[in-house]
């Protein structure tokens, strides 16, 4: 997919406008919580893709960015299917990092820097999303640190998050094994 030049201004344009007007405000993100949220649709990712997953069909590419977004693809000719919103705050709140196919294909699993909400304490989550329609189906926050590589189990029973600190700290690092 390419963007013309003229595409390309609009779409600087009203980026510069969102990130001056949001600079400027001086409201809470509790008090933005009922309000919309400006997110501009490219059509391709905006940020760097750090998690993909094929599903075991081979039919499909999920991809998870720092633009707050997962984002899914037919295979192989990228076409894309479907863009997934994870839940965003301020600041690199709702990045995402891993995605992974169950098993059957049916669900998506999700995590990045998904927590903690205002703050870099935990608990943090990760998401499980219906592949087929791309709703958030649950929501799980009970990590003490943010996970970097989230996937299923080749039977599909357990999910397996690996939580990444920084070099200097070592609680919170390690695994968690959840049963699905």
């Amino acid at each position: 997919m390419h963007f013309g030049f003229g595409q390309f201004v609009r779409v600087l344009a009203a980026t510069a406008l969102f990130a001056v007007v949001s600079t400027k405000s001086s409201e809470t993100l509790a008090d933005a919580a009922d309000k919309p949220l400006l997110r501009i649709e490219t059509g391709a990712h905006t940020g760097w893709v750090l998690g993909f997953s094929v599903s075991p069909d081979k039919q499909q590419l999920a991809t998870a960015s720092y633009d707050a977004t997962v984002r899914t693809w037919t295979l192989p000719a990228l076409e894309p299917l479907r863009v997934i919103y994870l839940p965003i705050g301020e600041g690199a709140e709702g990045e995402a990092y891993s995605v992974s196919f169950s098993p059957d294909g049916k669900w998506l699993v999700a995590s990045g820097w998904t927590g903690p909400w205002g703050g870099e304490q935990g608990p943090w989550c990760f998401y499980i999303i219906d592949a087929s329609t791309g709703d958030i189906v649950r929501t799980i926050c009970d990590l003490p640190e943010r996970i970097f590589q989230i996937g299923f189990s080749p039977d599909g029973k357990y999910l397996v998050a690996v939580m990444k600190t920084g070099l200097r700290k070592k609680e919170g690092q390690g695994l968690r094994v959840y049963r699905v």
